[in-house]
C-alpha cells in the first residue's frame, strides 16, 4: 500500500498509488483501496480542498494513459456513474464528501473536454506496465457439443503467481472431478469467457 491520501465514507481508506500529474502538490493521481479498487483522482481546488473521485479500472487508466480516451471520460464513466466529491471543512477539521451523477456533475468539476494526457515518460510506461501486470487474463475455450468446459491452464503473473498443484486442486475439491460434474447448457453456442 502506498501512502495513506484521503478517507471518506464512500470509499474507505485510501492510498496514493501514483501522482500523474504535479505542480507543487498532486494534481491528477491514482489512489486504491484495501480491495486495490482504483479511483482516478483530480484536485481541483486546493485552497478548498475540494477533489473529484472516480472510481475506475486498470483498463480504463491504461487506455487514458495511452491516450486512447480522455480524461474526461474516464471520470463521467466511472463505474457506478458516481463521483465522489470531497472537501476539507476546517470549521469540523473534517473530510466532507458527496455523491454525484457522473454523467451531470459540473465540468468545471472534470478535466477540459476532449483533452487527452498526452504525457509520456518512463514513469509512464512503467506504471501502464505495473497496471497491465494486474489484469487477470483469462484463455477462452470452446464448449464441446455435449456442453461440458474444457480447463486449460492460464499463464499467471508476478502479481498473481500460483504453483500448478493450487491451479489443479483447491482444499479437497480437484478440479478434473469438477470438470467432470459440471455442465452448462449453452443456447446460442457461444464461447464462455471465466
Amino acid at each position: 500500500m502506498g501512502k495513506e491520501w484521503i478517507k471518506t465514507k464512500e470509499t474507505g481508506q485510501l492510498f496514493l498509488e501514483k501522482i500523474i500529474v504535479s505542480f507543487d502538490v498532486p494534481i491528477l493521481f491514482v489512489c486504491n483501496d484495501f480491495e486495490n479498487r482504483k479511483y482516478l483522482c483530480l484536485n481541483v481546488d486546493e485552497e478548498a480542498g475540494t477533489t473529484v473521485i472516480a472510481e475506475t479500472d486498470n483498463r480504463t487508466l491504461i487506455s487514458m494513459l495511452n491516450n486512447q480516451v480522455t480524461m474526461e471520460n474516464v471520470f463521467r464513466n466511472s463505474l457506478g456513474n458516481k463521483i465522489i466529491i470531497a472537501e476539507f471543512d476546517c470549521k469540523k477539521n473534517e473530510i466532507v464528501s458527496t455523491v454525484q451523477d457522473a454523467k451531470k456533475i459540473d465540468s468545471d468539476l472534470l478535466p477540459e473536454k476532449g483533452a487527452f494526457l498526452e504525457l509520456s515518460n518512463k514513469v509512464i510506461s512503467e506504471y501502464i506496465l505495473f497496471l497491465s501486470r494486474q489484469l487477470i487474463k483469462v484463455e477462452v475455450e470452446e464448449f464441446f457439443e455435449n456442453g461440458t468446459i474444457t480447463v486449460k491452464q492460464s499463464q499467471f503473473h508476478k502479481y498473481f503467481s500460483s504453483s500448478n498443484e493450487e491451479v489443479i486442486s483447491y482444499r479437497n475439491l480437484k478440479l478434473e472431478d469438477v470438470k467432470k460434474t459440471c455442465s452448462y447448457e449453452i443456447d446460442n453456442g457461444k464461447r464462455m469467457i471465466a
